[in-house]
């Protein structure tokens, strides 16, 4: 899926990919998932990233990376589906470089 105003170029750009989301999440503990984020984000900064939006389900290493985005401007968001099933969740937007 596309989200509006978010290249998918660049995320690649910053070498941020897919690739590294899923390598983090089987090679780490739910604890050093935030600070493997939010060097991510520090990473997008300083390739250009302008705007850069996760999508968790609300898991707690998420909700303490949204408190050491302190430094951006950020917006957390609840999110949900009804479909297949029920799912909620978080989305959290950071504006890297205004």
């Amino acid at each position: 899926s596309k989200v509006e105003g978010v290249s998918p170029a660049l995320i690649e750009r910053a070498g941020v990919g897919s690739h590294y989301l899923n390598s983090a999440r089987q090679s780490s503990t739910l604890p050093e998932l935030t600070d493997e984020w939010f060097a991510m984000l520090k990473r997008a900064a300083s390739a250009g990233v302008k705007k850069l939006i996760l999508a968790d389900p609300g898991r707690q290493p998420f909700l303490d990376l949204i408190d050491k985005c302190e430094r951006w401007d950020n917006e957390m968001l609840t999110w949900y589906c009804l479909e297949p099933k029920r799912f909620t969740g978080s989305l959290l937007i950071v504006e890297l470089n205004k």
